[in-house]
């Protein structure tokens, strides 16, 4: 070992021992990095973790889940079946004790997740905050007529990803609004990506016929709209940065704002309350208005991508993106056509991307906004492998994380 005679900032280290607790994933990471650094004749870090079982209340969950940016929620999954979803060349081995105690501590940590400091989107797919707070004795149970028939707290989880300063602020007015202000509100373009965002199904499902109807009907669920204001208090201390809109586009996209597919398709006037517009595809041509939308979900997974979908879509750096068109298009075709000179013809291509398909269990992951993107080269058919130069960078953490998953970066 080479751990007693080199100082602790030496890249040669090829072996770490933890030996004190920390509940930080910060400090936990920063003792970790000090053997992940690259050296000659280092092709590999041995981890003693001599911890143990330090105290019952040990947040095991936070340490583990510094490993999984993004997938938190599948840890016992991953503990179980010896963490396979770690990056390319990394393992990490538990002896069986081992993995029985931390197995316990990590189900009872989620079954309790307000006594834990547990974070929003985890708290509320489950309940809705005023549903946690009764669980805790501090108020009465809510008695929202839809709370629970319309599993409102799934609603909450969405909003808590949303970061779009101009969205978050129409929810707000939303939010507070009088009901001859609702009916204004409800005639604005944030309108019908509200409606997807909060209830999610269509009209007749809710017994509504219009925007105005669908926001009064929400309004009724006081506790629902009381959590509602609270989240977005804190979501606008987190999204402080107005980003631009484009230039053409919808004023409701604000570049590097997520939005749901269902948002997506209301921004472009292709769904409303009657009608979600297309789902389940990755490429949304819409012809009269000479656009065409990408939807890229970076991880690709057997059980939600099939042999003809799962296409190879990476980030090379942060403008540059290498995309597969879908598989029976051809340089040759229309599409193709279109792909390698858009300008000519008068189309913008834009990109929406996500790391993975799930946010949390129940929870779909929204699309980042990337803006458009500009054609560079293209080779092969069924599919065609595309270059596109973005206009916008990629956020930096998506961009790692897009890399990540992707196999490009450890």
């Amino acid at each position: 070992m080479l751990i007693s005679f080199l100082s602790p900032d030496s890249p040669a280290i090829n072996c770490v021992l933890f030996l004190r607790p920390t509940e930080s994933h910060i400090v936990y990471l920063q003792q970790l990095g000090r053997g992940l650094r690259h050296s000659s004749n280092k092709d590999h870090l041995t981890v003693l973790d001599f911890v143990g079982q330090c105290r019952r209340e040990f947040r095991y969950d936070l340490r583990l889940g510094a490993l999984l940016p993004g997938q938190r929620h599948k840890l016992v999954n991953e503990i179980e079946l010896g963490f396979p979803d770690l990056p390319s060349g990394c393992a990490y081995h538990m002896e069986r004790q081992a993995r029985e105690v931390i197995l316990e501590s990590v189900k009872r940590t989620y079954k309790n997740p307000e006594r834990t400091g547990e974070d929003s989107l985890e708290m509320l797919r489950r309940k809705s905050w005023t549903e946690w707070k009764a669980l805790a004795g501090l108020v009465p149970a809510p008695t929202d007529p839809d709370l629970s028939a319309k599993k409102l707290h799934l609603s909450l989880a969405r909003v808590s990803l949303q970061r779009a300063p101009r969205y978050l602020t129409w929810l707000e007015r939303m939010t507070n609004a009088s009901e001859s202000e609702t009916a204004q509100l409800a005639d604005e373009p944030f309108a019908p990506l509200a409606y997807e965002l909060l209830w999610n199904t269509r009209a007749t499902t809710l017994g509504v016929s219009t925007l105005k109807e669908a926001f009064e009907k929400l309004r009724a669920n006081q506790s629902f709209i009381a959590d509602l204001a609270e989240l977005l208090e804190w979501l606008r201390y987190l999204s402080n940065r107005v980003q631009p809109t484009l230039s053409g586009l919808p004023e409701t996209l604000e570049l590097h704002g997520v939005y749901s597919s269902g948002e997506i398709n209301a921004a472009f006037g292709i769904a409303d309350i009657n009608g979600r517009g297309p789902v389940g595809t990755g490429v949304i041509p819409i012809h009269t208005q000479k656009i065409i939308i990408h939807l890229v979900t970076f991880e690709k997974t057997e059980r939600f991508f099939s042999d003809s979908t799962m296409y190879r879509d990476y980030l090379t750096n942060p403008t540059l993106l290498h995309w597969e068109s879908q598989s029976p298009v051809t340089q040759s075709g229309r599409m193709g056509m279109v792909y390698a000179n858009p300008a000519k013809q008068g189309y913008r291509i834009l990109f929406f991307s996500r790391i993975r398909k799930h946010a949390t269990n129940g929870v779909t992951s929204p699309f980042v906004f990337l803006g458009a993107g500009r054609f560079l080269d293209a080779t092969g058919n069924k599919p065609i492998a595309i270059r596109w130069q973005l206009e916008h960078p990629v956020p930096m953490d998506h961009y790692r994380e897009a890399r990540q998953v992707c196999g490009l970066d450890g």
